[in-house]
C-alpha cells in the first residue's frame, strides 16, 4: 500500500492531522515531436560508410523491462516543479520544500513513471546523429560524432500522479495546479528531455480522470484492502471538481520572433544521413540527399540553425573580447548562478545551464 502508516493512525485519531483524501491523476502526454529521455546508458549499432559498416555509440532512452518508453517520475517532477515558478503553499505541499538547495520536508505528491502505449523498436529510423563544430574552423570537430535514441512521434505515455491532502477538498486545488502545468506542454512551453531547445520533446496533454478515495472511502478500504491501484482504478471520476490555479504560480510563458530566410541565389545542402550511400549501392547512386520532412517538403534542422548561429555569436564575442567557449555552469548552494557564465554560454546553453532560445 502507498498510505504509509503514519496515515493509518491519522484516521484512526492517533495523530494530530487527518488524512482528508488519496488521490490519483491521471493522463496521457502524446509526443508530437521526437523525444530522448536517457536512461544513462548506451548501445552499439553499426552504420553503413561507403564501403564499411562503422560502430557508433548510441545513448539509449529510458525503457521498461518489456520494451515500452519510459518517462521516470523523477523527470515528470522535476519538469512540473520547475514549471509552478513560484515557492506558494501549493507548490510546497506537492513538490517537497527546498531550503538552501537542500530538500527539507517531502511532498505530498507521488510521481509514478509514466510508460509508453506500445513497445519502442530500437531502429536506425529513430537515431538522431550529432557532431560537435569547432568554434575557429567553423568545421565538425573529430571525433566528436554522437547519437542518441529518440521515441518517435505519436508516442502516448499514460501518466499517473498520486497524492495525499490533510485540507478539506484540498485535493481539488492540488490536481488543478498539477493540470494547469500539465497544459504548458500543449502550448509549448513546456518539454522533455535532450534537444527540447531544437524542437525535440514537445507533448500535447490530455486528462483523463480524477479518482479520489476521502476520508469514509478510505475506512471502507481498510475493511477489505484490495491493492491500491484497484482501489483507486474503481473509484468515479471527478475531474469537474478540481479547482484552475488562479494565484500566479505558474511561470510566464515564453515569447517568440520570427525570421524568414531568403536562399534565393544560393546553393546549400543540409544532409539527411539516413539516407547516405548504402554498402553495395552502385557507383552513381547519389552519395547525399536533402534533408525533408514527412510529407516530402525542405527541411531545415533546428539544430543546423542553432549551430549557425552559436558559433556566429563565438566569432561576434571573442571580437568583443568575450570569451567565445561554452562553459559549465555550477549553481551555489542557494541555487544562485555565478556572476558571470559567459554571453554565449548564457544564450546557447551550456552543461548544467539550459539555453534560453528554442
Amino acid at each position: 500500500s502507498d498510505v504509509c502508516s503514519s496515515d493509518l493512525l491519522a484516521l484512526e485519531g492517533g495523530a494530530g492531522v487527518k488524512l482528508d483524501a488519496y488521490w490519483q491523476f491521471e493522463g496521457t502526454l502524446e509526443c508530437t515531436t521526437a523525444m530522448h529521455v536517457g536512461d544513462g546508458a548506451s548501445t552499439q549499432l553499426g552504420f553503413e560508410n561507403g564501403n564499411k559498416t562503422i560502430n557508433a555509440e548510441v545513448q539509449t532512452v529510458a525503457q521498461t523491462v518489456d520494451g515500452n518508453a519510459r518517462i521516470p517520475g523523477t523527470a515528470l517532477k522535476g519538469v512540473l516543479r520547475r514549471a509552478c515558478a513560484s515557492s506558494g503553499e501549493l507548490k510546497e505541499q506537492l513538490f517537497g520544500k527546498m531550503e538552501s538547495g537542500k530538500m527539507e520536508s517531502g511532498g505530498f505528491a507521488q510521481f509514478l513513471d509514466a510508460n509508453s502505449d506500445a513497445g519502442v523498436q530500437l531502429n536506425k529510423d529513430h537515431i538522431l546523429r550529432r557532431t560537435a563544430i569547432d568554434d575557429i574552423r567553423g568545421t565538425a570537430k573529430s571525433h566528436q560524432l554522437f547519437a542518441i535514441q529518440m521515441v518517435p512521434r505519436g508516442t502516448r505515455f499514460n501518466v499517473r500522479i498520486r497524492g495525499k491532502s490533510y485540507d478539506s477538498d484540498g485535493w481539488k486545488k492540488q490536481a488543478g495546479l498539477l493540470n494547469d502545468a500539465l497544459s504548458r506542454f500543449s502550448g509549448g512551453g513546456l518539454q522533455f528531455g535532450a534537444s527540447d531547445g531544437n524542437e525535440k520533446g514537445k507533448c500535447e496533454w490530455t486528462l483523463g480522470a480524477v479518482r479520489v478515495m476521502d476520508a469514509g472511502e478510505i475506512t471502507s478500504w481498510l475493511k477489505n484492502p484490495l491493492p491500491i491501484d484497484i482501489a483507486l482504478g474503481g473509484l468515479p471520476d471527478r475531474k469537474r471538481e478540481i479547482v484552475s490555479s488562479k494565484d500566479g504560480t505558474l511561470s510566464a510563458k515564453r515569447r517568440s520572433v520570427n525570421i524568414e530566410l531568403n536562399f534565393s541565389g544560393s546553393l546549400f545542402l543540409v544532409n539527411d544521413a539516413s539516407k547516405a550511400r548504402k554498402k553495395g549501392d552502385p557507383i552513381g547512386v547519389g552519395h547525399s540527399y536533402v534533408a525533408r520532412r514527412a510529407d516530402g517538403k525542405l527541411l531545415l534542422p533546428a539544430e543546423s540553425m542553432r549551430g549557425v548561429l552559436s558559433h556566429q555569436a563565438a566569432r561576434i564575442a571573442r571580437t568583443r573580447g568575450k570569451s567565445g567557449e561554452r562553459v559549465e555552469v555550477r549553481r551555489g548552494a542557494n541555487e544562485e548562478l555565478p556572476d558571470d557564465i559567459g554571453c554565449v554560454t548564457r544564450l546557447f546553453g551550456g552543461p548544467g545551464w539550459r539555453s534560453v532560445l528554442d
